[in-house]
């Protein structure tokens, strides 16, 4: 049996398996990798297509998938960066 989580998932806690956490990660990391969609469309299309509630899977998103968020905004000027955080180019 894999190892189990605990996440909160509007307001209760659930018990999910790791190997669904990577499932989530890794249909998301498919849906962007040609580059025609962002991690967050790449999100919100799974949710979609998935008929789940996007504050659902908040929690079944790792540090290094929040990472690769973080930085497309960034990117994209969708939030700021903090200062010193990346060298001038």
């Amino acid at each position: 049996m894999g190892t189990r989580k605990t996440v909160e998932i509007n307001g209760n806690e659930i018990v999910v398996q790791e190997t669904q956490i990577l499932m989530f990660q890794n249909e998301i990391e498919k849906l962007s990798s040609n580059g025609d969609i962002s991690y967050l469309e790449a999100i919100y299309e799974y949710c979609e297509s998935n008929n789940v509630e996007i504050d659902t899977v908040k929690n079944l998103i790792s540090k290094n998938l929040m990472s690769k968020i973080t930085q497309e905004a960034e990117d994209r000027k969708l939030i700021k960066g903090e200062p010193g955080a990346r060298l001038p180019i």
